[in-house]
């Protein structure tokens, strides 16, 4: 009935397009009326110029959970960390109940951060990149942003890495830190007391 103009029981061509032009002006003219209705006096908040999140691709995630078990759920929550590195180069430390940056951590010149690691124990938090290289952090320090130690010179490209916390008076191991490469080599590190010492091998070997 709407479209039948001349109420003939049949709805012509030059009809129906009359009919379609004018739902659509109508349509227009009512989507302006409410845009002019929403429309704020306010001005939009400036944009934010600090920039905080990594500039490339993130090649992995961290969680930190501290280690005090008498802490309620709240403190537990506020004290709990997020790691984000980058192959941007950096790795991020997050809080990670408001998700505010802490800290930002150049660990090479742009040259990807393949994977991070938390040492619980020294309180270490561990870097490998693409540059055959893992780097150890005290992010506690004020100095965080330097690294306390450094393996490099590997012979494949660090990818993943596992860590674990031996219990006490376990042949004076404390930590160890397990790291696969690009090579299909699985690397160790024994972290003692006095000294660390390190064994490779390749996956699916019988050495």
């Amino acid at each position: 009935m709407k479209i039948d103009a001349d109420s003939n029981g049949s709805v012509e061509w030059h009809e129906f397009m009359n009919y379609m032009l004018l739902e659509n002006e109508t349509l227009s003219s009512m989507k302006q009326e409410h845009s002019e209705y929403v429309k704020s006096n306010k001005p939009d908040p400036a944009p934010h110029k600090t920039k905080l999140c990594h500039s490339d691709m993130i090649t992995s995630t961290l969680v930190i959970l501290p280690e005090d078990t008498n802490l309620s759920p709240e403190q537990f929550k506020r004290k709990m960390k997020f790691v984000t590195s980058s192959r941007d180069g950096t790795v991020k430390i997050w809080t990670a109940h408001s998700m505010h940056l802490e800290k930002t951590i150049k660990v090479t010149d742009g040259i990807w951060v393949t994977c991070t690691q938390y040492m619980t124990h020294t309180k270490r938090l561990v870097a490998a990149s693409a540059n055959r290289m893992i780097s150890f952090y005290d992010v506690d320090s004020t100095n965080y942003n330097t690294p306390v130690s450094r393996i490099e010179g590997l012979v494949g490209i660090p990818l993943c890495m596992e860590y674990y916390k031996w219990p006490k008076n376990n042949e004076g191991k404390f930590e160890t830190l397990i790291v696969g490469d690009d090579l299909g080599i699985c690397h160790m590190w024994n972290f003692t007391s006095s000294d660390w010492h390190s064994c490779q091998f390749k996956l699916g070997s019988k050495n």
